[in-house]
């Protein structure tokens, strides 16, 4: 699948509500607002369904009961802590949009700027999470 420049930017503003790419952005070391083409493969993955999306896939072969929503918010205690965080979490999901040589800048350079973050606005980043309570049709 090849994602047109408009595509990108939605996949971009939709995945972008987690916080991560823009974190990524802040690293100054890649540039996930303005996608390089080789870097169109790791974008296309980035397709996040939304909830209503995800609730029609469930749908197709169980009955949701009931749902819950709550904020999942990311905290940090230092720069470090986070940059260990990023990489646990996410290994080289976003780092290998960055040059080979500078992966390891990659992951203190989103450590400083989470830790910016956390110290501006109290998280590093929050997204919706959702929980469905589903049963077998019939």
């Amino acid at each position: 699948m090849t994602l047109e420049r408009e595509q990108l930017r939605s996949v971009l503003h939709r995945a972008s509500s987690t916080g991560m790419e823009d974190l990524v952005g802040e690293s100054g070391l890649v540039d996930a607002a303005l996608p390089e083409p080789e870097n169109r493969q790791v974008l296309e993955q980035v397709i996040i369904p939304s909830a209503e999306e995800l609730r029609r896939l469930l749908e197709r072969d169980l009955r949701v009961v009931t749902s819950a929503e709550r904020d999942a918010v990311v905290q940090a205690g230092s720069a470090a802590e986070y940059e260990h965080f990023h990489a646990a979490a996410f290994g080289d999901y976003y780092s290998r949009m960055a040059e080979p040589g500078l992966r390891a800048d990659f992951f203190r350079a989103v450590g400083e700027a989470a830790w910016r973050r956390q110290q501006e606005r109290g998280h590093v980043s929050h997204m919706p999470v959702r929980l469905w309570k589903t049963t077998t049709r019939g």
